[in-house]
């Protein structure tokens, strides 16, 4: 009973949370990345130009199509992904 009593410890006065067990060293690599990340996201985004010198009207349209086909082949594949994840285990034993 004393040694279950030694186990459980509810005493966390000395914890001070997640940032004790991280140095430095590893915050400023962390914030380094996340800032990173989101200046090389930001560069397409400030590329973006928007001039009157590119006539949207001299661009010629593709031609629009219904996407019957693709539709169709997603919908088998789904059917087969559904049977196939349905289908009983071999292992099963049939009762």
């Amino acid at each position: 009973m004393a040694r279950s009593a030694l186990l459980i410890s509810t005493d966390h006065s000395a914890y001070n949370g997640p940032i004790e067990r991280m140095c430095w060293p590893m915050i400023l690599r962390r914030l380094f990345v996340s800032l990173s990340v989101v200046l090389l996201t930001a560069v397409p985004a400030a590329a973006q130009v928007n001039t009157d010198a590119i006539d949207p009207e001299n661009i010629p349209l593709l031609d629009a199509a219904q996407p019957t086909l693709a539709y169709v082949c997603g919908g088998l594949f789904l059917l087969a992904a559904m049977a196939v994840g349905f289908k009983p285990s071999k292992r099963l034993r049939d009762e």
